[in-house]
């Protein structure tokens, strides 16, 4: 049966809002109708940073703090003004409610992303499923990547069938390979994607991010430091395997200029996305990019650069680079929704096929 759906994403880059509607069957039939986005108010930003910060030091019990409590309620309507304000709900089955990431430790048991369910439920008198990550953790599982089974479906969907890696550039950079002919779906955080190079420009520039790569093509690249970077341990374990957003800090640029750290930060990020094709089964035969990462030139003229498979972007699928992450959390509540797998084992590292997701209804 198909069903329409909204996705709201909002991703480790904290940004904004992504959403996208789509109607689906949870399998291979997509048909995406909308997708809008919202730029988050610089106070909320800010607050959802620090609240990623705190986490780190505070882990699980950041949840009890008073200041937290206000901060959801805060984000939750943000997100609610903005469903509101771009959809019709009349027609929608179901929101699909990723929530904002502010801690990712799987080797701990847990993740949380924030944001309350019941409250989006009761405002917009639609379902909603949040926490997708949880039931994946719980079967000992990553908790992510949860693209994967999405970007196989829009691969199929447009019958391509070659091996290929997906690759999407948020806060963090995840990859899917896929060779359907021989049955293969894989998954995993490739390491930091924008989020190390968005610290710095608002550390040096006030400015959210690097548009288009501008900044970074002002600095030169510092190689120790980048091979240095390359080094770290979380670059040679194979998969499965997830990364916090706030595993690296920008205190690694130090010493640096602020043109050439967001150089090497961008290096940094290409670099890594490339050095996980180590773990592909064959070499893909294209690689394909979404995510914010995509608009950044540097960055991409990099991977254009040093991809030993040609580089193309999701608009080829069909799906617009911002819209990606939107449109498969509006297919993974579908799928929740009909008890289906969200991710595989051989994927996150759980022991068996988890459907996960809280369903909220509005009372």
């Amino acid at each position: 049966m198909v069903q329409q759906s909204i996705g709201i994403m909002t991703g480790t880059s904290c940004d904004g809002i992504d959403m996208a509607h789509i109607e689906t069957d949870g399998y291979e039939y997509i048909n995406v109708l909308k997708y809008a986005a919202v730029a988050f108010k610089d106070t909320l930003r800010q607050d959802l940073l620090t609240l990623g910060q705190r986490a780190k030091t505070h882990g699980k019990d950041i949840l009890n703090h008073p200041q937290t409590a206000k901060i959801i309620k805060s984000y939750t309507k943000s997100i609610i003004h903005a469903v509101n304000e771009h959809f019709d709900l009349n027609q929608v089955d179901v929101l699909g409610f990723h929530g904002q990431t502010i801690l990712h430790k799987p080797s701990y048991g847990f993740t949380i992303q924030i944001g309350n369910g019941q409250m989006l439920a009761n405002e917009t008198g639609c379902k909603v499923i949040a926490d997708f990550r949880s039931a994946d953790i719980l079967a000992g599982g990553q908790g992510a990547p949860f693209a994967p089974l999405y970007h196989r479906a829009l691969m199929r969907k447009y019958a391509q069938k070659k091996p290929a890696i997906f690759t999407n550039i948020g806060g963090v950079a995840n990859v899917t390979y896929y060779d359907d002919k021989n049955d293969v779906i894989l998954g995993w955080d490739t390491g930091m994607g924008n989020g190390l190079i968005d610290f710095l420009c608002q550390k040096y520039f006030n400015v959210p991010y690097d548009e288009n790569g501008a900044l970074a093509l002002q600095g030169q690249v510092h190689q120790e430091r980048l091979e240095y970077l390359c080094s770290r341990e979380f670059f040679a374990l194979k998969p499965p395997k997830s990364l916090d957003r706030n595993e690296f800090n920008i205190s690694v640029f130090d010493g640096l200029s602020p043109h050439d750290a967001i150089a090497t930060a961008t290096a940094f990020s290409a670099e890594t996305i490339l050095l996980s094709d180590k773990f592909c089964p064959k070499m893909p035969e294209y690689r394909v990019i979404s995510g914010g990462g995509v608009y950044n030139q540097t960055l991409m003229d990099i991977l254009h650069k040093k991809s030993k498979c040609p580089v193309i972007t999701s608009d080829i699928l069909g799906s617009p680079p911002l819209s990606v992450e939107a449109e498969c959390f509006a297919w993974l509540g579908v799928r929740a929704l009909k008890n289906l797998p969200l991710s595989l084992p051989v994927i996150t590292g759980a022991k068996y096929e988890t459907t996960g997701g809280v369903l909220y209804k509005p009372f």
